[in-house]
């Protein structure tokens, strides 16, 4: 289970990015919230407008994003829970979607999301959490 802290490291040079790989290479089977299609696209967009990354450039990205095998769980499985999630722990609802994807599927979900890491501090979903 990852989000898009270590999808966007697969594709540009950042830090952290070989742990990144590491886990793309060693996971058979990867797991993520359908909402990941959406992040994903809205930080190359924002590379794009930053400069940081070309438009062309951008769409060979994301034609290489979506032909790795990820298992995408549709929103409708995730979202009530979510919602409910986010109410009462002091996390985003997109952040929420992943965490209870994770919960969900009883995975670890792999994150470089310090913020967030400590948000779920103490809390049922901190045994969900893998921090890269």
């Amino acid at each position: 289970m990852l989000d898009a802290s270590v999808v966007v490291k697969w594709f540009l040079p950042e830090i952290h990015q070989v742990e990144s790989f590491d886990l793309l290479k060693s996971n058979p089977v990867l797991i993520a919230p359908e909402f990941l299609k959406v992040e994903f696209d809205s930080i190359l967009s924002k590379w794009c407008r930053s400069g940081r990354l070309n438009y062309e450039r951008a769409e060979e990205v994301r034609s290489v994003f979506n032909k790795i095998k990820i298992y995408f769980i549709g929103l409708d499985d995730i979202a009530d829970i979510s919602f409910e999630v986010s109410a009462k722990l002091p996390v985003t609802y997109y952040d929420a979607l992943y965490l209870c994807t994770a919960k969900f599927y009883e995975c670890k979900m792999v994150t470089f999301d310090r913020k967030l890491l400590k948000s779920v501090e103490g809390s049922e979903f901190d045994t969900y959490l893998e921090k890269l």
